[in-house]
């Protein structure tokens, strides 16, 4: 999964997503900069993601983490809880690169 962050106040809630995924086995890449998000998306497609996590300001308010399946572009927004929960069930008997 690729994780992008759009500005820093909401960078360390990408982290703690990124840290909690990688602890079930997931590869994970959270960008060091703040990045536009159709740049971020053309990285998250090189890296060969199957995911991209978009989050911001209206997202960490909400309590949600925006989905995006990069093979067809469909993305749904799910609580911490429920993201893991649906990659970890997507990602069954597949090779959890994230």
């Amino acid at each position: 999964a690729w994780i992008g962050a759009a500005d820093s106040p909401v960078y360390a809630a990408a982290l703690k997503l990124a840290r909690r995924l990688r602890t079930e086995g997931f590869a994970v890449e959270v960008p060091a900069e703040e990045t536009k998000l159709k740049k971020a998306l053309s990285l998250a497609d090189r890296l060969a993601a199957r995911y991209a996590v978009l989050l911001g300001d209206a997202e960490i308010a909400e309590g949600k983490f925006v989905l995006r399946r990069l093979s067809d572009g469909s993305q749904q927004k799910f609580d911490e809880d429920e993201l893991v929960t649906y990659v970890k069930a997507s990602n069954d008997g597949k090779e959890k690169r994230g």
